[in-house]
This record gives C-alpha cells, sequence and structure tokens, in this order.
C-alpha cells in the first residue's frame, strides 16, 4: 500500500528488534548510540521529537513532521543505530525485525497526549520498573529536556565528516489548544502520574510485583520476553479515539489510495502529465512524478 505523507503531521514511530531480542538493552553505551543517532536524524531531515523512549526490544517515537520527510528521518535513524549498535556487540546480522517499521497517524490532540502517555508508560506496563522515570534506558517526554551525546567511537570514523557530537531538545507538540509550554508539561506529568498509579493498583491486585531496574539491567542482549508474540495482528497506521474523526480519517485514506492506483495505471501507460494525490511519497522523491499541491 503506497504511503500518504503530509507534512505537519504528527506520528507514533516505532521500531522493533530482531526475534525481540535485548539488543537495545538499557546500557551507557546503548543510549549515546540512539540519542546520538537520533539527533543526527532529526537534524537532517527537520523532523520535531516530542517524545522517546528507547525499551530493551524496541523503541518509541512521537514527532512531527514539519517537511514531508518522515521515511527519510526512519530510514537514517534505523540504518544508523543498526550499524552502530551492530559494531558494538560484534554483530553481522540484521539488527531490525523484518516487520516494516511502524508509523501511526494521530489525528488530533487527543490522540497526541494519549500516545505520549502509552509511550512514557511502557515500561511500567510492562511490569518492568514502577514509574516511568525509573526506566534506565532513554526516556524523555518533557517538552525542553535536551539529550546530548559524544559521537560513539566503536563505529564512526574518528576523522569523518559526523559531528563530534549531537543534541536534540525536546519541543511541545502541535496542539490545537492554547495551552503554553508549561501547562502542557504539567497536563502530561498528571496524565502519566494517573496511568501509573492505575497499573500500580492492577498489579498490586493480582499479586504481582515489579521487575524492578537491576534485573532489567542484568539481562543479555541475547535474551527476549517470555511471553509470546502476537501474531496476524492489525497494524493500523490511523489513532484516533473519536469515533467519527476515525472514520474521516479512515475516509482520506481510502481515498488517497484509489487516487494513487488510478494515477498510477495512466503513469504506467506513459502519461507523465498525470498528476497524483497530495501525500505522495516514493514515486515523488524517486521519478519525480506530478503531485497535488505542486503540479503547477
Amino acid at each position: 500500500m503506497p504511503r500518504r505523507i503530509i507534512p505537519n503531521s504528527t506520528y507514533l514511530v516505532t521500531r522493533r528488534c530482531t526475534q525481540r531480542l535485548f539488543l537495545l538493552k538499557p546500557s551507557t553505551r546503548t543510549s549515546t548510540a540512539f540519542v546520538y543517532c537520533l539527533a543526527v536524524a532529526a537534524q537532517k531531515t527537520g523532523v520535531l521529537i516530542h517524545a522517546v523512549a528507547v525499551l530493551s526490544n524496541h523503541y518509541h517515537l512521537v514527532c512531527t513532521d514539519p517537511e514531508g520527510r518522515l521515511p527519510e528521518f526512519m530510514c537514517h535513524l534505523n540504518k544508523l543505530v543498526a550499524k552502530c549498535m551492530n559494531a558494538s556487540m560484534g554483530r553481522w546480522e540484521n539488527f531490525w525485525s523484518s516487520e516494516k517499521p511502524s508509523a501511526v497517524l494521530l489525528e488530533n490532540d487527543e490522540d497526541v497526549l494519549d500516545k505520549i502517555v502509552y509511550l512514557a508508560c511502557n515500561p511500567v506496563a510492562a511490569g518492568l520498573v514502577a514509574k516511568a522515570e525509573h526506566w534506565p534506558g532513554v526516556m524523555a517526554y518533557q517538552s525542553g529536556k535536551t539529550l546530548k551525546a559524544e559521537r560513539p567511537d566503536l563505529f564512526f570514523r574518528k576523522d569523518g565528516n559526523m559531528a563530534e557530537s549531537a543534541s536534540i531538545t525536546l519541543t511541545p507538540p502541535p496542539l490545537t489548544t492554547s495551552l503554553s509550554r508549561e501547562g502542557y508539561c504539567k497536563q502530561i506529568a498528571k496524565l502519566v502520574q494517573n496511568r501509573e498509579q492505575e497499573i500500580q493498583t492492577e498489579m498490586a491486585r493480582l499479586g504481582q510485583s515489579f521487575m524492578g531496574k537491576a534485573a532489567v539491567l542484568g539481562q543479555k542482549v541475547t535474551d527476549s520476553p517470555f511471553t509470546k508474540e502476537t501474531r496476524r495482528k492489525l497494524n493500523p497506521n490511523i489513532a484516533c479515539k473519536s469515533k467519527w474523526h476515525r472514520i474521516e480519517a479512515l475516509r482520506r485514506l481510502k481515498t488517497f489510495i484509489s487516487e494513487y492506483k488510478a494515477a498510477l495505471i495512466e503513469w504506467r501507460r506513459g502519461n507523465r502529465n498525470v498528476v497524483f494525490p497530495e501525500g505522495t511519497y516514493a514515486l515523488r522523491i524517486q521519478a519525480g512524478v506530478l503531485c497535488v499541491g505542486s503540479a503547477a
């Protein structure tokens, strides 16, 4: 299915390690490599980062794509992280899962806030730590926080053209509400705290306990979760809590796919003046096809 990439859209991005291995297990090496690669990829493509969490076998990002370059950003980030981490562990096999990266479009403010809370509480919901702030790996979801890392020396050349250090400052998402940065941070902190308490209460009811920071750090990169991975599950392109907004968003996506397929048929017939729908990405970048909004 063609990707629909609209500038200024906000997404929840997820990428998983191969075979669910703990190849991103928290460590100074992992945090340095991921933050450096994330900062470089964001600076190269103009993508704005609002929240990031790196768990042992996957990462989550909530980000906004002002220039419509999300696929380029994801490619750059995933390639750099994979090469850097593989080099640090002496691996040569694929680092990421064979399934394609997930980029879920967040339709409105409620969905953006919901996914930031989901990201922050991911290690809590997994029973790893009792609070998001206890996670020993990369975890940042408050606007204004700056992440900085020196260039890793296990993959990048010392005399290469990559910057010696890179940093990125989390920005508030483009919410339509009139929240100030301080108001936004307070709201996120409250929502995260409420979600943490819900999970803690449920864990106590079930008589379960959190693994804890020490146990997480004691795991091996060759370990993987004991739970079985759900197979053949849905891989959504859109997240929207509002039923009617979700219906409208799916309608727009369906219309895009229909118009794209019709234009592709004409283009393959040799009609180079056919106009593809707004959001066409691969053919616009690779073949220079005309698109709505850029045809003139």
